[in-house]
């Protein structure tokens, strides 16, 4: 066996936002099209190519007049081993037979989408190989399917995708669980970002929330309506209401749309609130997994019953329900004072706040 080295850049549909934004060794950049490439004429009875190529261009513009687009690159080389006889000619093979070098940067999709809530798509994969030295050898490009859906018009606010960053997630772990209703969940909420029409994206976003909360198939409605109140409210009656109300009147959207009614009354602003849920419940349930190392039913049966979640569950409830870290810490503060039924001593309060005015 014998060292080769990659490294990856990625170009972006869906993310504006640019700025000193790095995770997993990868940074996001911002580059520019030259104008010429859009001046380009392709002929396809010439060329064979049956759609203009520069619609994976256009798709990724973060502004037309400057034609900007973003991307991501990986900040270091990335060791992996190949057979001795790997050469330039074979390595197709080297790609297609190491799924990790391509999952990688699915992956790494998946996982901004679940930090950001976002429909981010890598439109297009470089993939550069170096040999042992470090020298360029070969550069592989992935594209994806065009999306026509305009993913950068997709907008939430600017304050909730910065909070939302602030969080951590697994995605190896994740997908490594033992729990395979979880699992299906996290590849239904993935999946739900890939496609241009609202009411699939809709439908599979229920889909996520049936995974893990349908094991029966009996009482859909009700059953998504509580455990989704139940896991996010916490303990806050008024937002329990308001949260198991909501979910209801998405559902029965859902089921009206899939039974053939004649109106479709699924709109964005439907898919966004139900994705500020689905995406709090499935990190809060993975920490009831984490915490607990319940199966699937042992979870239901415990959001059945009338016990309070576990602490650890209960303050990355409250971290993700807060709208910044400033909040979270008071929350933190207050769960953890009521569970004890004393006060923190004041010193520690004082250092658990310190970080505050810094935000």
């Amino acid at each position: 066996m014998k060292k080769m080295f990659l490294k990856y850049k990625m170009l972006v549909n869906g993310l504006s936002v640019v700025g000193n934004y790095t995770i997993d060794g990868f940074t996001l950049k911002e580059g520019f099209f030259n104008k010429e490439l859009f001046d380009q004429e392709y002929k396809r009875d010439e060329l064979g190519i049956s759609i203009n190529m520069n619609l994976y261009l256009v798709s990724c513009l973060t502004n037309y007049d400057k034609l900007s687009y973003n991307y991501f690159e990986s900040n270091d080389y990335i060791e992996i081993e190949v057979s001795n006889k790997t050469k330039k000619d074979n390595l197709n093979k080297v790609l297609k037979t190491n799924k990790n070098i391509v999952d990688k940067v699915l992956d790494l999709e998946m996982k901004i989408r679940i930090i950001l809530n976002i429909p981010i798509l890598f439109q297009s994969i470089d993939i550069e190989f170096y040999d042992e030295n470090k020298n360029y050898v070969w550069t592989c490009q992935i594209n994806r399917p065009i999306s026509y859906w305009n993913r950068l018009m997709y907008k939430l606010p600017n304050e909730e995708i910065n909070n939302n960053s602030r969080f951590h997630i697994d995605i190896d772990s994740m997908k490594n669980t033992n729990n395979n209703h979880f699992k299906r969940a996290i590849e239904f909420y993935n999946d739900s970002f890939d496609s241009d029409k609202i009411t699939n994206r809709y439908i599979l976003i229920f889909s996520s929330l049936e995974s893990i909360f349908n094991l029966d198939t009996k009482d859909v409605t009700e059953k998504i309506s509580r455990y989704s109140a139940k896991l996010l409210a916490e303990d806050n009656e008024k937002e329990y209401n308001q949260i198991y109300t909501d979910i209801r009147k998405l559902y029965r959207k859902r089921c009206n749309y899939i039974h053939g009614s004649k109106k479709n009354n699924i709109n964005e602003d439907d898919e966004k609130l139900l994705r500020r849920y689905v995406r709090k419940i499935i990190i809060a349930y993975w920490m009831i997994i984490l915490n607990t190392k319940m199966t699937s039913m042992q979870i239901l049966k415990y959001l059945d019953s009338e016990k309070k979640l576990d602490l650890k569950t209960r303050l990355v409830i409250s971290t993700i329900n807060s709208n910044s870290f400033s909040e979270q810490q008071h929350k933190a503060i207050n769960i953890v004072e009521k569970e004890f039924g004393r006060p923190i001593p004041k010193e520690t309060k004082k250092l658990i706040l310190s970080n505050c005015d810094k935000e």
